[in-house]
């Protein structure tokens, strides 16, 4: 596998830009959904790199269908740990995840991190994707194996292997469409239709699109956040010449534009510093020293009065830099508190949530004899990232002081803009390229 990745993650803020590294249910995996009376349908997966029934396979593994996955309210990757034992799926503070199976995953702040839980879609590795974004539409199934999978189909996984297996064109017409709308203003549509183009070659076509309004609201521009607004399309083309030969090429092109928050409102008990310590009496140095010894939240119960406080800013590297160079004064956040309402956050900009990514598939299969059968699988992927929000989520009370670096009091910021208040500003983003033979 040849691989190419170029991904940065960096913090942009009032004073400077940062460089930084930045219950499970049963399982309803092992049949498929129940048929007429009490017959079991068989579910087939490629788990061991060939067809078999799943109570045949001798390795940890769940499967839904389509079908289970629906009735289940699977809609993507974050909702299989609900349905899946030892499975936990965790979001960072930047654009990475973290997707344990039996504890093992990774926790890489950064969207350049190598998961320890492999990605694939028809059987090839995914170093970039959207398993966070994106929500699983006409698939034949989804396979999620359980422990360590050495070299299944040419990548190493400590973890284990999530596999989205898509739909495939079939010899006959079909098609089918649902909608559904909800609150939130909600409107979510996926279809798929498969056209058969004479005896060996068919094509299929299905799609997702989700738009809804947020589940929050910022308090400080007034507007909704957290809404989705994405859609992906797929086209795969089958050519079947003769009994011995079967391929496909298959395309995807997933795309968001919104306001997601990828990240929760941090809980913090302000931490003011030590008691006790001789600080010095000049009140400015006073102020560095004790955001020096500070470590801007203290521990503390998330039921604590204070739980919903704010960091002291003094005690972070801006607040420092700030307090240095006399653009503010002493904690920017004073006395603040944070509003009680979990999805409401305190920021001068909406959070900014965009990704675009291209798949390509080509599998091609070969039974030279009866016993003897070559296949071959290509795949090649590019995707864009961009996503930024505010890393404190609260707005500062203290404004700037009027120095060379601010005149007026205002700071202007080359990625930020013009701000008369301490801000600081998580901007997450990559790009990546990958194929594979």
């Amino acid at each position: 596998m040849m691989n190419s990745l170029r991904m940065r993650s960096y913090l942009a803020m009032g004073v400077s830009a940062i460089a930084i590294a930045g219950v499970a249910a049963p399982s309803f995996a092992q049949t498929a959904a129940p048929a007429k009376g009490n017959v079991i349908e068989e579910l087939v997966v490629t788990a061991q790199k060939r067809e078999e029934a799943i109570q045949d396979v001798p390795i940890a593994v769940s499967a839904f269908s389509q079908d289970t996955l629906e009735k289940a309210k699977i809609d993507g990757g974050p909702n299989l740990q609900l349905a899946i034992p030892n499975v936990a799926f965790s979001k960072g503070n930047f654009t990475g995840f973290n997707f344990q199976i039996r504890g093992v995953g990774s926790k890489l702040v950064a969207s350049s991190g190598d998961a320890g839980t492999g990605i694939h879609i028809n059987n090839v590795p995914l170093t970039a994707n959207n398993l966070f974004e994106a929500e699983f539409y006409d698939v034949e199934r989804v396979e999620v194996l359980r422990g360590p999978q050495g070299t299944l189909y040419g990548r190493n996984a400590t973890g284990g292997v999530v596999n989205v297996i898509t739909a495939k064109p079939v010899d006959r017409f079909a098609a089918s469409i649902k909608a559904e709308v909800g609150n939130f203003d909600t409107r979510k549509l996926r279809g798929m239709v498969n056209v058969p183009i004479g005896d060996k070659v068919a094509l299929r076509v299905a799609g997702s699109y989700l738009k809804r309004g947020g589940y929050g609201k910022n308090l400080t521009t007034g507007n909704d956040i957290d809404g989705r607004d994405l859609y992906a399309v797929r086209t795969t083309v089958s050519f079947n010449p003769t009994e011995k030969f079967s391929s496909y090429l298959m395309w995807e092109h997933f795309s968001e534009d919104d306001d997601r928050s990828r990240i929760g409102k941090q809980f913090c008990s302000k931490d003011t510093g030590p008691t006790g310590v001789p600080y010095s009496a000049i009140p400015a140095v006073k102020q560095i020293e004790s955001g020096l010894l500070s470590q801007g939240c203290k521990q503390a119960s998330v039921y604590a009065p204070d739980s919903l406080g704010t960091p002291n800013s003094s005690a972070t590297l801006g607040g420092l830099l700030g307090n240095l160079s006399g653009l503010i004064t002493g904690d920017a956040f004073g006395g603040k508190m944070q509003d009680k309402n979990l999805r409401n956050i305190e920021s001068i900009v909406d959070p900014v949530y965009k990704a675009t990514t291209d798949v390509y598939n080509l599998s091609m299969a070969w039974d030279i004899t009866d016993d003897l059968k070559v296949t071959s699988l290509t795949g090649y992927s590019k995707g864009d990232l961009f996503s930024k929000a505010d890393y404190n989520r609260a707005a500062p009370i203290n404004t700037f002081n009027t120095t060379p670096l601010s005149p007026g009091g205002v700071f202007a910021d080359p990625q930020v803009g013009a701000s008369n208040k301490f801000t600081t500003f998580d901007i997450s983003s990559g790009d990546s390229k990958q194929w594979s033979q």
